[in-house]
């Protein structure tokens, strides 16, 4: 089989899944890489150097300086050619460009991290799934019953993921939460971001009688767990859902907040979402 040989064409392409990439050729000067990006709708964006990028010649590596380019759709674009001088990047016909393309590059941003979330709601579902509550000790008949249907409508086979962003107000911004349609398409349930002052938590909602989403569950970050309105743990107390709040506080928050961000551009840098004035 015949090797490619970088050091003869000096040209490479990545998938952007990260923002450091390996130069595989001998880099002399590092004015003379380039990189451009190329999003799949066949736009393609040049990068400025040191402003966009640094080469590392010792170490024959690309960084990038930020994180927006970053999506597995998108493709970098490394090669050596005439040797770079500063460009004006702020000239008008490019301000235009950018202008055209920041949409694009927005929402790919938000299918990649709809992805991930998507992945992460199947692991928390099998999670879900794994308790056994005629096991739990503790539980009342009547939680047991609520804890038994949110089992039954989170761990579905029909829900689906649902991107909604529900505008609140003007001064508590955007609810962030992921929302779910069950076979039939109608509202099913929703893991939902929630904070009251320094605690952040999640609030797991299913369907009551009248068809409306009603919070079931909540976990905060101090491992307060309520259920149906009241604390069922307490602290630092161990339960069957230490391992559930583990698994959804650091990676559902992460990716909740970060899309949020790409989807709200008057959200408040200390966040107030899903904000209640009581706990429960």
């Amino acid at each position: 089989m015949m090797q490619y040989n970088f050091e003869q064409s000096k040209d490479v392409s990545y998938r952007l899944f990260g923002s450091y990439f390996v130069i595989p050729w001998t880099v002399k000067d590092p004015s003379r890489i380039h990189a451009e990006v190329k999003y799949p709708d066949g736009n393609m964006e040049e990068l400025s150097p040191e402003r966009d990028f640094k080469v590392d010649v010792d170490e024959s590596s690309l960084i990038l300086s930020s994180k927006r380019w970053i999506n597995n759709n998108n493709a970098l674009r490394i090669f050596e050619g005439e040797k770079q001088t500063f460009k004006d990047f702020n000239i008008e016909v490019q301000k235009k460009v950018n202008q055209v393309n920041v949409l694009t590059q927005k929402m790919n941003t938000i299918d990649g991290i709809v992805n991930d979330l998507a992945i992460q709601t199947e692991d928390v579902g099998r999670k879900l799934e794994q308790i056994d509550l005629s096991k739990v000790e503790g539980l009342d008949p009547q939680t047991r019953k609520y804890l038994q249907d949110i089992q039954t409508q989170l761990t579905s086979d029909t829900l689906t993921l649902q991107l909604d962003d529900t505008r609140v107000d003007d001064t508590r911004g955007y609810d962030s939460s992921i929302r779910f349609k069950d076979k039939d398409g109608a509202l099913g349930g929703s893991i939902t971001r929630v904070v009251k002052g320094d605690i952040t938590g999640l609030s797991i909602a299913t369907k009551n009688k009248s068809g409306s989403l009603e919070n079931r569950i909540k976990f905060y970050d101090d491992k307060d767990v309520y259920i149906n309105g009241q604390c069922f743990v307490k602290g630092t107390d161990t339960s069957i859902f230490d391992e559930i709040a583990r698994q959804l506080t650091p990676r559902f928050l992460g990716l909740l907040q970060g899309r949020t961000m790409v989807r709200s551009a008057n959200l408040r840098e200390k966040a107030s979402i899903g904000d209640n004035n009581n706990r429960g």
